[in-house]
């Protein structure tokens, strides 16, 4: 699945499904399950997320409340 298409899946499902909004993907990995799909129709991704802050005296970014989740898609 190319990468675009699976973020914007995940998007969907968070906000859908857990009614959560304002946060960015960090990053989406299947490394550990790569090899392995779940019944031959089933992928799984680990995904981590979290909300963008921004300093007003530094004009730094940072993110906060970073969460991990994993996620099982059809293929």
């Amino acid at each position: 699945m190319e990468d675009s298409v699976l973020k914007n899946k995940i998007y969907e499902l968070m906000r859908s499904e857990f009614e959560m909004d304002g946060f960015e993907i960090l990053s989406v990995s299947d490394r550990h399950y790569q090899n392995r799909i779940v019944n031959g129709k089933y992928s799984i991704f680990d995904v981590q997320i979290g909300y963008k802050t921004y300093n007003q005296v530094t004009g730094a970014t940072k993110y906060k409340n970073i969460e991990n989740y994993t996620i099982i898609f059809d293929t």
